[in-house]
């Protein structure tokens, strides 16, 4: 919430036009920016915090003694502004205008006979504060609550410890040499809201001097302007290429008195002389054009900007060589750029301070995003929990404590096209990358409708590419559609269609089984024949069987038979 109030005090500020202004006075050796608060509407007491470039960076008077680079620790400054008398008693009937002298040394800044001099003026005032720890854990200022010490107490809430700080009041007012226009106020912050944004700077013999872009191109430009000029002179001073010819040669030739203003197609001159001729041209002074262009060199070199700095043509001719000359150029003049971005910081912290204090009530403010988008916010809202029964301010931009930091290089928008630029190259290069980031190429692009040509290509990426978050998104945002009821032509036709089905249906139940019929028919056929063969068999081996049983008793008979005579033999010749 912090961040979107900061970025939307600049957005209300107009700051980038207001950084322009201070930057573009820095180039001439400093430039001021300063915050400021305003009401919001004629018809409210709400005060905005704004950012502001002072256009005249000459009207600023701070303190020299100052030590810091950004003069945070300044004890006093005038920004003035000079105004006619009658202006004057217009603004302020009742200011004291006064008289200052002839012999006053202070009436030149002041005023003379038909102008004055009215100023802020900021003053820095050293108090001395109670810090006090509570028991609760809070650390409080206590001037800040010492008219509820009592209710603290009686909630069981005691001080456990107290300090002694030094810090800094700082008091506004305008006036002049001899009045106080305004009355005394006290601002917001502990330093004067006055912001430097500082040029080159340099330390002569222990003073501060600033310098500007151009402050070393001084005394060459000087001198290109004196041999242009030079050079200039000589040429018009130069005498126009006559033409020559002899006494009598263009006698009664009227052609030749205006051969200079005219396209003539032809000029003729008289008999028996010689024909005349033009005298040369007069040269181009070298001398001179060659000390302005060495001057021009020595500005370049003196500010430290090149011609391939801004894009012209130098005598670079390889990349490398452009590249570093753009580097030396940025090397020259970082340090511009580079307080520029000290100054931003110190508006920050400026804000950062001044944001708890101007906007301590309960109120609605607008925010800003990163990408400029915008959104509302309630701050210090007190709503009572139900669980504890405590009251709890919601936003208290008092919490906490923080720190500014800058960075510098390209806008939001611009960093959006790059991206956008980037990715359209990878995917020249791995072409499935299209497939499943398209929606992110369509987000980083800048043009209308851009948002929703994402959205609807995130739809058709497949879940699984997709975050829970992305998911639920998509899910919450795609309406539920529901369809609308069938005409009677519709009805008809889906019966028709029914009806159709469910015949080709039955024919295809019929075919399916008849050919089950002969799947069975051969199936059976199948183990018939297998029947057949096994009883084939069968018979066989049982004939087979009878044959062995046959030969086998064959084969006894004649093992006896053999046995027997063997044994009748051996008896007999016994």
């Amino acid at each position: 919430v912090l961040e979107g109030v900061v970025r939307n005090i600049q957005s209300i500020s107009n700051a980038p036009a207001q950084y322009k202004t201070a930057f573009r006075h820095s180039l001439g050796g400093i430039g001021w920016l300063r915050v400021l608060t305003e009401y919001s509407r004629n018809d409210s007491f709400d005060l905005d915090i704004k950012v502001e470039a002072i256009p005249n960076r000459w009207s600023v008077l701070i303190d020299p003694h100052a030590n810091e680079s950004d003069y945070s620790d300044a004890n006093y400054c005038f920004i003035s502004e000079r105004i006619t008398r009658e202006e004057f008693r217009k603004r302020y009937p009742k200011g004291i205008a006064g008289e200052l002298g002839r012999d006053s040394s202070v009436e030149m800044y002041w005023g003379d006979e038909r102008t004055i001099t009215v100023s802020e003026y900021f003053r820095r005032e050293p108090i001395k504060r109670t810090l006090i720890l509570l028991s609760s854990g809070e650390t409080v200022y206590e001037d800040e609550v010492k008219d509820v010490l009592d209710e603290l107490l009686a909630q069981g809430i005691t001080v456990v410890r107290k300090r002694t700080i030094n810090t800094y009041a700082i008091v506004w007012s305008k006036i002049t040499a001899n009045s106080i226009l305004e009355k005394e106020r006290e601002f917001p912050t502990t330093t004067i809201p006055i912001v430097p944004v500082l040029g080159r700077e340099v330390n002569i013999r222990g003073k501060k001097k600033y310098q500007g872009l151009i402050t070393q191109a001084k005394d060459p430009q000087r001198m290109l302007n004196y041999w242009q000029s030079a050079a200039t002179e000589r040429i018009s001073l130069a005498p126009k290429a006559p033409y020559i010819a002899e006494v009598g040669a263009v006698q009664g030739r009227i052609e030749w008195s205006t051969a200079n203003t005219k396209n003539w197609s032809i000029l003729t001159y008289n008999k028996g002389f010689q024909p005349p001729r033009r005298e040369a041209p007069p040269s181009m002074p070298v001398a001179e054009m060659n000390m302005a262009q060495n001057m021009q060199q020595s500005i370049q070199s003196s500010i430290g900007i090149y011609d391939a700095s801004i894009g012209k043509a130098g005598n670079e001719t390889s990349g490398r060589a452009i590249l570093a000359r753009q580097s030396e150029a940025d090397s020259g003049t970082f340090e511009f750029t580079d307080n520029l971005a000290n100054a931003m910081r110190r508006i920050g912290i400026l804000l950062v301070e001044m944001i708890p204090k101007v906007y301590d009530t309960e109120r609605i403010l607008r925010i800003k995003g990163e990408d400029g988008s915008g959104d509302f916010v309630e701050i210090n809202k007190v709503i009572k929990d139900e669980q504890t029964g405590k009251e709890v301010v919601i936003h208290d931009l008092a919490l906490g404590k923080y720190d500014v930091t800058v960075t510098t290089g390209s806008s939001y928008a611009t960093k959006r096209i790059e991206t956008a630029d980037s990715m359209l190259q990878f995917m020249q290069a791995v072409p499935q990358a299209a497939q499943v980031a398209a929606d992110l190429v369509a987000e980083n692009m800048d043009f209308n409708n851009s948002e929703a040509i994402a959205g609807r290509l995130k739809k058709m990426l497949p879940p699984n590419l997709l975050s829970p978050e992305e998911q639920e998104e998509i899910a919450k945002n795609t309406p539920k559609q529901e369809a609308p009821p069938p005409s009677p032509e519709q009805i008809k036709a889906q019966s028709d269609m029914e009806m159709k089905q469910l015949d080709m249906q039955m024919k295809q139940s019929e075919m399916e089984f008849q050919l089950r019929m002969e799947e069975i028919k051969l199936q059976t056929a199948e183990l018939n024949l297998r029947a057949k063969e096994v009883e084939k068999g069968s018979k066989i081996r049982e004939e087979n069987e009878m044959q062995d049983e046959e030969r086998k008793e064959e084969a006894k008979e004649r093992m006896a038979k053999e046995i027997a005579e063997k044994i009748k033999g051996q008896t007999m010749g016994e």
